[in-house]
């Protein structure tokens, strides 16, 4: 719109902004996406059996190779009940987190300790063997298998067991 004052044009612009509804209007869009993104993505925070399988497997690996080249027996602890597993030389922890749970079968008589137990790697390239189960809260599996005589760690998750 133009006004005529005088010899002088002046001109008015409607004030450059948005409205109220359209500043809740976008209120509410982020509002929708935030709550079905938030779900998927704390579920991606936590560690899935997976990540964490292979983080013990690591720790089993790097025990066996300590005990092949100091010559020393190497003993990885499992405190199922703390879900806690330590590297006995090292000192080095595992920490599985609270929704997933952990068993342990190990030796040569296949035991399940109810609340700690042992993996053993000795000098010679062997293992007292074992195997580690953890199950997320989700149902999602991965085992992770110590061969006694080869000593030879290998993953397994759900969809593969």
């Amino acid at each position: 719109m133009t006004a005529v004052s005088g010899s002088k044009q002046v001109s008015r612009v409607k004030d450059g902004g948005f409205t109220l509804i359209e500043v809740l209007a976008v209120l509410a869009v982020l509002a929708l996406g935030l709550a079905v993104a938030l779900p998927n993505f704390r579920q991606l925070l936590q560690p899935s059996p997976r990540a964490v399988g292979q983080r013990i497997a690591a720790m089993l690996r790097t025990a066996h190779l300590a005990a092949i080249s100091s010559n020393v027996t190497q003993t990885i602890t499992f405190d199922l009940a703390a879900k806690l597993i330590r590297d006995e030389r090292s000192r080095a922890q595992i920490i599985v987190p609270s929704p997933m749970s952990i068993s342990l079968t190990y030796g040569s008589t296949g035991r399940e300790p109810s609340a700690a137990g042992t993996i053993m790697f000795y000098a010679q390239g062997t293992s007292s063997g074992g195997e580690v189960r953890l199950t997320g809260d989700a149902g999602d599996k991965s085992t992770i298998s110590v061969d006694w005589l080869t000593a030879k760690i290998s993953i397994k998750q759900d969809d593969e067991q």
